[in-house]
């Protein structure tokens, strides 16, 4: 049985928050999920949101929120609810009005066996939940709304995904395990080393990969070593030391990958602005972990 969902949490500003892991039933697959209830304010606010690696459905019931990619601009949306992929870009949140959302974290594995649609056919798009879910759950929003609280939003969801996701499509255990290796190395294991674990050539670890999980081993490793490299520059790490203790080969590879990422230097980086991990959830959350080698 999962844990009892705190009450939603008060904020200083006036906001509501409340956060909880999903179920045991959905490891591996579903991270967790986040509440929140901001008021109307005077001028539009904005957040920054770093790539993470994971997959977010955001159920709102409030204003529509605009959403803008910090390094190609001209890719933009507004809307009150929206599913977003694994992002290789930075994106910055904006609202004015308004909002009360619901955002449930999925790994790509857990939104592969969720949607059952290859990944990489829609990866870089946000799209509307109703457009993915299709006939299986077609009024899942209206039946959020309708929940008394938080707790029951998070246990409908719960229930609701567990039977989607443990009916859906298998993911590939070669894949499973590369995924799970590349967070735990944080990014440093060679892909070639990859393929050669699972018994595949790189070209068929790399397209496999791509259909369950949205995105090539290579960009999934280097968002880990761009999520580390936050987390240790939040730590306090000096940005000198920051490249080669985040596993980039040196402070000119660093740079680069930090401004195709994030649209700017890491000279340029406002961290009040920042949200680093998947919605800030994952920090409360632990490490995943995966199986064994394929043999």
């Amino acid at each position: 049985m999962p844990s009892p969902v705190p009450a939603a949490e008060p904020q200083p500003d006036g906001s509501e928050l409340a956060v909880d892991r999903a179920g045991a039933a959905l490891s591996g697959y579903v991270l967790g999920y986040q509440g929140f209830r901001i008021g109307a304010i005077p001028q539009q606010r904005a957040r920054l949101v770093v790539p993470d690696g994971s997959v977010n459905i955001l159920f709102g019931f409030g204003s529509p929120v605009r959403v803008t990619d910090a390094v190609r601009p001209q890719l933009t949306m507004t809307a009150v609810s929206m599913v977003s992929p694994v992002a290789l870009t930075a994106v910055l949140g904006e609202h004015t009005g308004g909002v009360h959302c619901l955002v449930a974290v999925l790994t790509p594995l857990g939104a592969y066996r969720l949607f059952g649609v290859p990944m990489n056919e829609w990866s870089g798009l946000h799209l509307d939940p109703a457009d993915l879910f299709g006939r299986r759950l077609p009024h899942l929003r209206e039946q959020l709304a309708e929940c008394p609280g938080w707790p029951e939003r998070f246990r409908l969801l719960d229930r609701l995904f567990a039977r989607q996701i443990l009916d859906g499509p298998e993911c590939r255990r070669e894949v499973v395990w590369a995924w799970a290796e590349l967070q735990r190395s944080g990014g440093r294991v060679p892909i070639q080393r990859l393929a050669a674990a699972t018994g595949w050539s790189r070209r068929h670890l790399e397209r496999r990969f791509r259909e369950q999980v949205g995105r090539s081993p290579k960009d999934i490793a280097q968002i880990r070593r761009l999520q580390e490299a936050l987390r240790l520059q939040e730590a306090g790490v000096p940005l000198a030391h920051l490249a080669t203790r985040a596993g980039f080969h040196d402070q000119p590879h660093f740079n680069r990958a930090f401004k195709a990422m994030m649209g700017f230097s890491p000279l340029r980086l406002p961290a009040d602005r920042v949200d680093w991990g998947p919605n800030t959830l994952l920090r409360a959350l632990p490490a995943p972990t995966g199986p064994s080698a394929p043999g």
